[in-house]
């Protein structure tokens, strides 16, 4: 029990006053919660910072994923245009070889065939063919009937 600083008798805890002089008693001192109050307010701001600061480093692509080979068709398609038909056997039923594709560009009298290993490789040139003939077109002749196709395709 605290003891009175005037004349020493001992009072309750939360008295005011002494009962023996009367001299008010030292209040006790209210808990302060403002420091922990700050210490939360400080760590909160350090984590959010944190996070805000934080950015993974990109790993480089060219050292991580080999750049995918181009796709011949859509190469052929961004240089000549869309053509008037493009057909992929994977749609068929019973699918033949899902991983053949040909582009006819009917004005052109052009198809172009394309093959692919599996679903997940880019689309490959076969052969450029008359449309009637369904031979391959000399290069002559390709040259003349769709110019855009001559670079970059067989």
């Amino acid at each position: 029990m605290p003891s009175c600083t005037g004349c020493n008798a001992t009072y309750q805890v939360g008295a005011l006053f002494c009962q023996k002089c009367g001299a008010r008693t030292e209040a006790p001192k209210p808990i302060s919660y403002r420091s922990s109050v700050i210490l939360g307010i400080v760590l909160f701001l350090l984590i959010l910072f944190w996070q805000i600061a934080y950015v993974p480093t990109p790993v480089s692509t060219a050292e991580s994923v080999s750049k995918p080979a181009p796709d011949e068709a859509a190469m052929l398609i961004s240089k000549c245009g869309e053509p008037d038909l493009d057909h992929s056997a994977e749609k068929d039923k019973p699918t033949p070889n899902p991983n053949r594709r040909w582009l006819i560009y009917r004005k052109a009298r052009v198809k172009a065939v394309f093959i692919r290993p599996s679903a997940t490789e880019p689309w490959k040139s076969e052969a450029l063919l008359d449309t009637k003939t369904q031979k391959p077109l000399a290069p002559e002749f390709l040259a003349r009937r769709l110019p855009c196709a001559n670079s970059g395709t067989r």
